[in-house]
């Protein structure tokens, strides 16, 4: 009896153990698959916003839902901290087109963004070399992903799991839903190398670290058991580039037609210098910041670098007192002022999110200090002072878009800080354009006007004709 009833407890407590296992297998499950589908909500976001908006809302993620200051539960704040700054809270699962959604606990997710890729307040520069400010941290403050900031998290989706220790989750009159509040130590544990708390609005250009709880502990009623599944800028992008907006192989590409419209402001900057179709200093290579637009500026006798967005220096030199309000204005502003104001369909966010990605070359014969008469320009090629690119002659520019880094490019420019170094100018061009075999002529140092244009880039040409300049694909 003794015997049958010892083994009747030990089968009774495989039974237990054996259900409590299949239990935490079902929310380990549960959680991973909300977390899964959050993220491809955001993703999906992304496109979407992209699809309602202008092209300069291209890559922007929501904000969270911080506080219950103003919205309904499940939406986004309309705006999260300072420009630049982080932010976290609850995951806006209702900005996002989705239900309500909990981890394997029963808990709400957590969500943070990166101030680079939030919606608002969205910075001035976002593209595909924008880096995420985020990290993913283990216990031991291993992170675990890649060390390269190019592979930072711009999201990370946190599962809270199970109230631990000193965690209070009295709900919130305002969350119904989710049943909580917005206390982020009652949800989220910090670790040894991180502390949650100093995480605040005003925290603009820092990196913010997470910790993701190993598998184990977050089964258990530990000192931490947070789930994190995070978006790298890799997966947003690659999402974006589905769209067929960024591809200069499409016809229909918005980056392909600023490109051209770019080229076209050239030639109606021509139409009014009293030196006849003579063009523009280009601009400095070396930036103090690659944001601020009134940092792209055209500089005295530089005829390769930046397209520039302050002409000041070429305007100067012809004497040019413009009638617009913004006179050092030339591209393209959003206020509607400078030479591109009357081309139509210019979209100055775009300009304003890639301005970092296009070059000039301006033929010395079409240079602001040129004395040459339009007649005469380009007639005795080569000895003449235009440009040859891919077999093209009587080229008076060329505006280059560079495509996505390739190989062992970096454009994390902060080690060139000379725009008068030929090496800190040669550094920050071949980190965006392909043409190794021709680097002297992209500095416009040495006595040749010939370039190749490498199929990773795109470029269109100003072609001088008998009487005009026209604008063609190189």
């Amino acid at each position: 009896m003794i015997v049958m009833v010892g083994l009747g407890a030990f089968g009774l407590s495989k039974m237990l153990d054996s259900s409590v296992q299949d239990k935490q297998e079902l929310a380990k499950e549960k959680t991973r698959t909300s977390l899964l589908e959050a993220k491809e909500a955001l993703l999906s976001y992304a496109v979407e916003f992209l699809a309602v908006n202008d092209m300069g809302a291209m890559a922007r993620l929501p904000c969270p839902d911080v506080s219950n200051s103003w919205n309904f539960e499940g939406s986004q704040d309309p705006t999260c901290g300072d420009k630049g700054a982080n932010s976290l809270g609850l995951f806006p699962f209702k900005t996002v087109g989705l239900g309500k959604l909990e981890d394997g606990n029963g808990q709400c997710l957590w969500y943070a963004v990166s101030g680079s890729y939030k919606n608002s307040p969205d910075m001035d520069l976002v593209n595909w070399d924008t880096n995420g400010m985020l990290t993913v941290e283990d216990e031991n403050g291993n992170l675990k992903h890649s060390s390269d900031p190019s592979e930072y998290p711009i999201a990370v989706l946190i599962a809270p799991g199970a109230v631990i220790s000193g965690q209070d989750r009295t709900p919130d009159a305002a969350q119904p839903l989710c049943g909580g509040n917005f206390n982020r130590s009652n949800y989220l544990e910090s670790g040894s190398n991180l502390d949650y708390s100093t995480y605040t609005t005003d925290d603009v250009g820092n990196v913010w670290s997470f910790l993701d709880a190993s598998l184990s502990s977050s089964l258990k009623n530990s000192d931490s058991n947070d789930q994190i599944v995070y978006i790298t800028r890799k997966e947003l992008w690659d999402r974006i580039k589905k769209t067929k907006q960024l591809s200069t192989n499409s016809a229909t590409s918005p980056i392909k037609d600023l490109t051209n419209q770019l080229a076209e402001c050239l030639i109606e900057y021509g139409d009014v210098s009293p030196a006849n179709q003579q063009l523009i200093f280009a601009g400095k290579l070396v930036l103090p910041s690659y944001e601020e637009k009134a940092n792209y500026k055209d500089k005295t006798g530089r005829l390769f670098g930046r397209f520039p967005q302050n002409i000041h220096k070429s305007n100067h030199f012809y004497g040019l007192k413009l009638s617009h309000t913004a006179e050092k204005l030339f591209v393209i502003s959003s206020g509607g002022n400078g030479f591109c104001e009357t081309k139509t369909g210019l979209d100055p966010s775009l300009w304003e999110n890639w301005k970092d990605h296009f070059f000039v070359v301006i033929a010395k014969d079409f240079a602001p200090d040129s004395a040459i008469p339009f007649s005469s320009r380009c007639t005795s090629y080569p000895g003449s002072n235009c440009l040859n690119i891919n077999g093209r002659t009587n080229v008076a520019a060329i505006i280059f878009f560079a495509e996505e880094r390739s190989g062992s490019q970096d454009r994390d420019l902060s080690s060139y800080t000379n725009d008068d170094s030929i090496s800190d100018r040669m550094g920050v061009w071949n980190q965006y354009l392909n043409g190794a075999a021709n680097q002297h002529a992209y500095d416009g140092t040495a006595a040749t006007n010939t370039y190749g244009l490498n199929p990773d880039d795109y470029a269109v040409c100003i072609i001088k004709n008998a009487t005009d300049l026209s604008v063609v694909e190189c």
